[in-house]
């Protein structure tokens, strides 16, 4: 549930969101799919009072600072939530977001996935796919299907070292933007998760 809601929150801003925020309900879950004493758990829990203060204004705008941060700018949004353009030389032409693409589009039709409204490197894609593993890998553990098991973990694997390669240069640029400390906090809950070989 957890990379469930942390695709949610990047994605555009809804009641149901803010709602999720200002009642803790998102932090709460976090910290249980953690099931940690780790002292950096215990610290974010301290800072969410500070990257959730934008939470307290009307929800228009905070989707007019979302879109603001990953949606708007020239020649490109100040953060934009695609993986490839955070890859080494993702910002040459054509660099190496189109191989990525293709290759995130194969993994996901692997499972039987089929994307139609987002591209496949967008952040909340990713994080709803490593909720989906998390998912069938619980499925399999249930059944006790070694196969879906031994599956589910070689792609969360390569899922998790991709997230890793790329999260760190993204949580970068958003930490140098103005208003974007609730973001910024997802990126170090999901990157705290990550850590903690889930599957």
């Amino acid at each position: 549930m957890a990379f469930k809601l942390a695709a949610l929150g990047f994605s555009y801003p809804t009641p149901v969101l803010q709602e999720l925020v200002r009642t803790r309900a998102l932090l709460e879950i976090f910290t249980m799919a953690i099931q940690d004493r780790d002292p950096a758990v215990a610290e974010m829990a301290r800072e969410w009072a500070t990257a959730t203060r934008i939470w307290e204004r009307p929800l228009d705008e905070i989707q007019a600072l979302y879109t603001a941060i990953f949606d708007v700018g020239y020649p490109e949004p100040p953060c934009p939530p695609y993986a490839g353009i955070y890859l080494p030389g993702g910002l040459a032409f054509p660099g190496p977001r189109p191989q990525l693409l293709a290759e995130l589009m194969d993994r996901y039709r692997r499972w039987g996935l089929d994307l139609t409204h987002e591209l496949p490197d967008h952040i909340g894609v990713e994080l709803e796919f490593m909720h989906f593993l998390l998912t069938r890998w619980l499925e399999g553990l249930d059944r006790d299907d070694r196969t879906l098991v031994c599956d589910v973990r070689q792609e969360g694997d390569w899922f998790v070292a991709h997230l890793q390669e790329w999260l760190p240069a993204f949580r970068a640029r958003l930490a140098r933007g103005q208003d974007t400390a609730f973001w910024v906090f997802l990126v170090d809950m999901v990157q705290l998760l990550i850590t903690r070989k889930l599957l």
